[in-house]
Parts: C-alpha cells; sequence; structure tokens
C-alpha cells in the first residue's frame, strides 16, 4: 500500500509462512500519468537456505580445524629449529602430526558428509545387501583396535537378514556406532542385535563402556557436541559423528534412540519400518 500510494519503485526481502521472497515493486505510467505497481515476488528461500549452509559450513571448518593445524603449525616450527637434534622428540612430534592429519581428514569428510544432508541433496543408493555380512565387515575394520583394547565383539544380527537400503551409508551408521562404543569401552563385550516385529526392523548396539550422564542425551546427536571432550580429543572425534548417523537413518526414514547408565555402558537402537527388510 505504501508503495502504492508513494508512486515508488521498492525491492526487499520478506518472509511469509516459513518462506522467503524477493519482493520487487514497479510504478506503471501510461502516457506520463500513473496507473498502478506491479508486484512481483520471487521465491529465494532454497537460496538463502545454500548461502546459509555455505557460511556454517565456513565457520564450522574455521571452528574444527583450528586445533590441529595450530598443533601442526608449532611441531613444525621447532622440527625447523637449526638448533633441534632431539631423536626422540623428532619421533613423537612426527607420530603427533600423523595423528593430528588423520583428524583433519576425518573432520573434512564428517563436516562434508554432514553439508550434503544439510543441503536436503542425500541420494540414496538402494540395493539388497546380507546385514550379518555388512557387521562383519564393520568388525573386521576395527580388529586390530579390538584386539589392542581387548574387546570382545559379538555379532547377533540374523545371519538371514536382508534389507534394501544404501549399503555405504549403512556401513557409515554401524561403523560410527562401532567406533564409538571401541572409544568409549576399556573392556567388556560390544553387542550388536536385530529383532523384526510387523512394523519395524531394530537393531541395537550395545557396550560395556563409560556410559552417556542422562543430563547430555537429548545433546548426542548436535553437531560438535562432544560427551567426553579429553577422550574425544584423544581419539580425533570430530563431534560430528552422530549427527551424521542421525541424518542417514532419517534418510531411510528411520529414528535412532539411546539408553545408557554411567559406568555400565550404553545401547544405541536403531528402528526402521518392516519395508526396509527385503526378505519379510
Amino acid at each position: 500500500m505504501y508503495v502504492y500510494l508513494k508512486e515508488n519503485n521498492l525491492q526487499r526481502s520478506v518472509s511469509i509462512n516459513g518462506q522467503d521472497y524477493n519482493a520487487v515493486s514497479i510504478t506503471i505510467y501510461e502516457n506520463n500519468r500513473f496507473v498502478g505497481t506491479l508486484f512481483i515476488f520471487q521465491n529465494i528461500t532454497s537460496i538463502l537456505e545454500r548461502e546459509r549452509i555455505q557460511k556454517r559450513f565456513i565457520a564450522d571448518a574455521s571452528h574444527e580445524l583450528k586445533t590441529p593445524v595450530s598443533a601442526i603449525k608449532g611441531m613444525a616450527e621447532i622440527l625447523n629449529r637449526p638448533s633441534f637434534s632431539d631423536q626422540e622428540t623428532l619421533v613423537d612430534f612426527l607420530k603427533q602430526i600423523e595423528i593430528e592429519s588423520k583428524r583433519m581428514e576425518s573432520v573434512m569428510n564428517d563436516m562434508l558428509n554432514l553439508s550434503r544432508y544439510s543441503s536436503k541433496n542425500v541420494l540414496l543408493d538402494l540395493s539388497s545387501f546380507n546385514l550379518f555380512d555388512l557387521v562383519n565387515e564393520v568388525k573386521r575394520s576395527y580388529s586390530t583396535l579390538l584386539k589392542e583394547k581387548k574387546l570382545t565383539f559379538v555379532n547377533d544380527v540374523s545371519s538371514t537378514l536382508l534389507i534394501h537400503a544404501d549399503k555405504d551409508k549403512f556401513f557409515h551408521i554401524l561403523s560410527n556406532l562401532i567406533s564409538n562404543s571401541i572409544k568409549s569401552s576399556d573392556n567388556g563385550i560390544i553387542r550388536i542385535h536385530s529383532s523384526i516385529t510387523a512394523f519395524k526392523l531394530e537393531i541395537l548396539i550395545k557396550d560395556e563402556g563409560i556410559g552417556i550422564h542422562q543430563d547430555e542425551i537429548p545433546y548426542i546427536f548436535d553437531r560438535y557436541y562432544r560427551v567426553d571432550e579429553s577422550r574425544s580429543r584423544q581419539t580425533g572425534g570430530s563431534g560430528l559423528g552422530l549427527a551424521i548417523v542421525k541424518a542417514y537413518v532419517q534418510a531411510h526414514l528411520g529414528q535412532i534412540e539411546v539408553s545408557s547408565e554411567l559406568n555400565k555402558g550404553s545401547t544405541f537402537t536403531l528402528i526402521f519400518p518392516i519395508s526396509i527388510v527385503k526378505n519379510n
């Protein structure tokens, strides 16, 4: 109404019912006489969302990579000193540089995965596969670490269970949850179990580790949230793993739940619609 009365051209961004628009008003003249105003509304929600994701990604990268970059820079400066000749420190620093480099690589991979989900461009490459075999693949990838920590891994998934899903993303889901169980456990058993009802498939990953305080459970799927800051830093955790797991589970129309007790362990439960089961 304002632009109509003032006979002015105007451009501004407006938000209507959760959607963002670029609003433009153009005055119309006929024979040098004002006859009306043309209003154009362009939906720019997706454009602004991409901009927000890009800004968040850059901010996240700066925040999360600052520590390993600073550590590598500091150690490299010491190693490059003309007077440096401590062989023991050299070996230690080289190991630390390797650890920090792998941590940076892990963080970047996690951030890229999460940014793909945030931009709502997750494409599921669906295929049928044996879940029991996939769990064993994940187990093999952690065999050295399981042996070092003297942990027992039990695959109680049905050996005949076929599911129709994205195999790579399922591997990532299971790998991340099992990795977390290993990191939080200094002894005991890590067990993965499956059960089927008329309406759903449940996959449970249970450990006997340090557990999670009840006050922290609502936040563990948030970006960069770490239950045990010191342990996560030592093991190179990005704080993005569970956020990605939740994203991939939801992409399969599933949900994830967790129950835990301090010093007794945690159980993560993945719940999927029965339609995901191929041999149901």
